[in-house]
């Protein structure tokens, strides 16, 4: 195939028109690269992520799993699957078992273990996502896992330690929108 696109230079076009904030650009460098050649993973991984960015679920749910068919025991896509499910559909028990099976896996990796969190708190079981969220933020204190931490702890009550993690998440990361839209959502 002469004219097929090389996996990662598209694969990098799209990552950067996504970084530099053009989203629908990237998009439409996945979609052209797709067209041509639909058996590249990463590519429908990464066009899945900015659907979802795009809140058109069910369109990043099919690219995820066209992902999953092409490398079935991928921990990442597992958990995009049931992070995109706990976090935007009540399919929470099919959340759970995408996550889990990532979970086992990739047991020490904090997307997961952020993703597990988010899982057991749609779920409400509060106690069980404070444990899978404070470790995911232990591993690595990202602004997206304090966001779920310090949500997490404003339900259980705990407003004053909820405050303090994301005003620390917003001291290191000034520019975080999901901390910001967290704070706005839940604070008074």
């Amino acid at each position: 195939m002469q004219n097929a696109p090389r996996p990662a230079r598209v694969l990098a076009q799209a990552q950067l028109a996504r970084n530099a904030n053009q989203p629908e650009r990237a998009l439409a460098i996945l979609d052209a690269a797709l067209a041509k050649d639909g058996g590249v993973a990463e590519w429908r991984y990464e066009r899945a992520l900015l659907l979802d960015d795009r809140e058109r679920v069910a369109d990043a749910e099919r690219d995820l799993r066209a992902y999953l068919k092409l490398k079935p025991k991928s921990a990442q896509g597992l958990n995009a699957l049931g992070y995109i499910l706990a976090n935007r559909t009540s399919r929470i028990r099919e959340a759970r078992e995408l996550v889990s099976r990532a979970l086992k896996l990739d047991p020490d990796n904090p997307m997961i273990l952020d993703s597990m969190g988010w899982v057991e708190y749609r779920s409400g079981k509060l106690e069980a996502a404070l444990r899978y969220l404070q470790r995911a933020h232990h591993l690595m204190p990202d602004p997206e896992i304090a966001a779920h931490l310090g949500e997490v702890l404003w339900k259980m009550g705990r407003e004053t330690e909820a405050r303090a993690l994301w005003a620390r998440t917003l001291e290191a990361n000034p520019d975080s929108e999901i901390v910001r839209r967290t704070q706005q959502r839940l604070m008074p």
